[in-house]
């Protein structure tokens, strides 16, 4: 899965979910000897903080997953999760078990949580992303405030490495929403396949991004008088005509998903032969 990730700015996101991955294998090695000798962590553990804020870190990369700045916006995520997880990199210094989170910083963390669902809301992965955003708020919930008002309370029941195995599978989930198998469009140059093209990209990258380049296709296809117009799910006759012409449409979307994507993965330009 790698090689195909390689040829988009989702390759960062995919190497965030891996560190994300990592860091609750650490809470984890750090809570089983643990529990085998019945001394059980402690629920706001560091581990479990630093585990929590490195799975917000695939969402804040997709936020700045445009080229050519998305290889420099990592240095900016990994800045993000040092601050966010800043308490918890404290407490492991000087040796304690227990960490806790001040008000801004729990607010935060909320925020990112219902962006995160937000920005795959709407999409084929909102199901899974809906199960990642759980599994992260079972991180995240002895250092949010307010968290027992939504019955999250679970503040004073420490960790268990079954509930580790829940998280890295809604990781895992994640992870699989990722996979870039919908990227192999039909080099055909009807609105179908173009159509297709669009829902995979939307798919891929969420609301965010999606509403930012749909309100450009559509700004493009008011100037230039396009006989279609782009919604949420597909482009859409504005008349009965068969036959349309989809070089302005080919053009267009090119030039805006190539800061995302690279040119192989697009369909053949029409009049083109197809690409082997």
């Amino acid at each position: 899965m790698a090689g195909p990730l390689r040829r988009t700015t989702l390759f960062s996101a995919w190497f965030w979910l891996g560190m994300a991955a990592v860091s609750a294998l650490g809470f984890a090695s750090a809570d089983l000897p643990s529990d085998l000798a019945g001394d059980r962590l402690s629920a706001n553990h560091p581990w479990r903080l630093i585990a929590a804020t490195s799975a917000s870190c695939p969402f804040v990369a997709i936020l700045g997953a445009k080229r050519p700045h998305h290889v420099a916006w990592q240095f900016i995520v990994a800045t993000f999760w040092i601050v966010l997880a800043w308490p918890a990199w404290e407490a492991l210094a000087f040796g304690n078990r227990g960490v806790n989170l001040d008000t801004l910083r729990s607010a935060g963390c909320w925020i990112l949580l219902a962006m995160t669902w937000f920005n795959w809301w709407g999409t084929r992965y909102w199901l899974a992303v809906t199960l990642g955003v759980m599994g992260q708020g079972l991180l995240y919930a002895p250092f949010l405030c307010g968290s027992h008002l939504l019955g999250m309370r679970i503040q004073a029941v420490p960790i268990s490495t079954v509930e580790v195995c829940l998280i890295l599978w809604t990781l895992g989930a994640m992870l699989g929403c990722l996979q870039l198998r919908s990227l192999c469009w039909p080099p055909t140059s009807d609105l179908e396949s173009y159509s297709q093209l669009w829902r995979a990209w939307r798919n891929l990258y969420g609301v965010i991004w999606g509403f930012r380049v749909l309100e450009r296709i559509q700004e493009t296809a008011r100037i230039a008088h396009w006989p279609v117009d782009l919604t949420w799910s597909k482009f859409v006759p504005r008349d009965t005509q068969e036959f349309y012409d989809c070089r302005g449409i080919d053009v267009s979307m090119r030039s805006l998903l190539r800061r995302f994507l690279d040119d192989d993965c697009f369909p053949d330009r029409p009049g083109e032969s197809p690409r082997e």
